[in-house]
């Protein structure tokens, strides 16, 4: 066990003990790049150089990648597993037909069930500004992104050690981790937030407890047995609960407060097929007293019916890269061959509400109160090991 140094804010103020796994922090984690797995073509560039395989012999400008059986083409030669590093440290691109990303770090890549398998390696601190990026950027305000920055490294700590393939540490892919694409976003008001924050974490004595964020709330939080609706779902007693007023929530600014989608039925159809490997021709969905979409049920055309949660309605939706149906707190109206979603709040509704913590901060909220907001058993501790 550790000592670790509390902040002096109107947090817990208890001297803590942190298991190790939490205080732990070797200053470089590796990230499965998920994004680019069904590429069948890679560029890579660094305007320094990139040097393919540990000996620092050849230098390049520029890798070609594609695969090749169960190897990787790399500029005409195979290999059954790259490493890429940069020869300074520099942004290195990697760029498909649909644009390209910038990371820092190196890079290991192979093919794994025919797809690119691309692990990053970075600092903390740089894959903590590529997250904090990705999910706000720099219009924001700063205490917003502190806040973000210290809830996405702890949401890290705590999602880490629950992975099972110890071959990385994240996922860049939001919803499996938390979204993570480069540093492109991640421009001076970011990578200050995440400085100015270094080695925080939150905490509430809670083993099992993981700060959830969101985008917008619409003026409700649940928990995470709520908002999932899992009978194994330990509710954790450090989130914030509470239905808002509808007169002045504080995401009211957010862009996805209210929205309405429109989609064929024939589409919506089309994905739940794919995802559960049946084929359905018609659907109902069912919304509870409170609002949310609770379930919705799929009929097969010899009389089958499969019921499937709201959560998972959304989620299958996303898979298929349809995600104009923001949340599932939402009314439903079928006319013909459409059907009319009106709904309010983007995301889960669980922990933090990233445009009611923006809003906040707007009023002159700084982090550390923004943090005690949405979560109010927090403590922010210092990791005992940091970059």
């Amino acid at each position: 066990m550790f000592n670790i140094i509390l902040k002096t804010i109107p947090f817990l103020l208890t001297i803590l003990l942190l298991p190790c796994y939490l205080l732990s922090n070797s200053g470089s984690i590796r990230i499965y790049l998920k994004i680019f797995a069904k590429r069948n073509f890679l560029s890579i560039e660094n305007a320094s150089g990139l040097y393919v395989g540990n000996n620092k012999i050849k230098l390049f400008k520029k890798l070609e990648l594609q695969k090749k059986d169960t190897y990787v083409e790399c500029n005409g030669r195979l290999y059954t597993t790259l490493f890429v590093i940069p020869k300074v440290k520099t942004l290195t691109k990697i760029i498909t037909r649909y644009g390209s990303k910038s990371y820092d770090g190196s890079f290991t890549i192979r093919l794994k069930d025919d797809s690119f398998y691309i692990i990053n390696t970075t600092s903390m601190n740089s894959y903590l500004q590529g997250v904090v990026g990705s999910e706000l950027g720099n219009g924001f305000n700063l205490e917003t992104l502190k806040a973000q920055a210290v809830v996405s490294r702890s949401y890290f700590m705590a999602l880490r050690k629950k992975i099972r393939d110890r071959e990385y540490d994240a996922v860049d892919v939001a919803g499996q981790f938390q979204a993570y694409r480069g540093l492109h976003h991640a421009g001076p008001l970011v990578n200050r937030a995440v400085l100015k924050t270094n080695c925080e974490v939150i905490h509430t004595g809670d083993d099992g407890f993981v700060p959830y964020f969101h985008s917008t709330c619409g003026g409700m939080l649940l928990t995470p047995g709520e908002a999932w609706g899992k009978d194994e779902i330990v509710e954790r007693p450090g989130f914030r609960r509470f239905d808002g007023s509808a007169e002045s929530p504080n995401c009211r600014i957010s862009p996805y407060f209210r929205w309405s989608a429109d989609l064929k039925k024939k589409l919506i159809l089309g994905a739940m097929s794919k995802q559960l490997n049946m084929n359905f021709t018609d659907i109902n969905f069912f919304v509870n007293n409170n609002g949310f979409l609770k379930q919705v049920r799929l009929f097969t055309s010899d009389g089958g019916i499969v019921t499937i949660s709201g959560f998972k309605f959304k989620s299958y939706l996303e898979k298929k890269w349809i995600s104009s149906v923001r949340s599932t707190r939402l009314t439903v109206r079928i006319e013909g061959e459409t059907v009319h979603f009106k709904g309010r709040g983007f995301g889960h509704f669980v922990g933090m509400c990233q445009w009611g913590a923006e809003n906040l901060a707007r009023k002159g909220m700084n982090y550390r109160d923004i943090l005690r907001y949405y979560f109010p058993k927090a403590s922010i501790v210092y990791l005992n090991e940091c970059p």
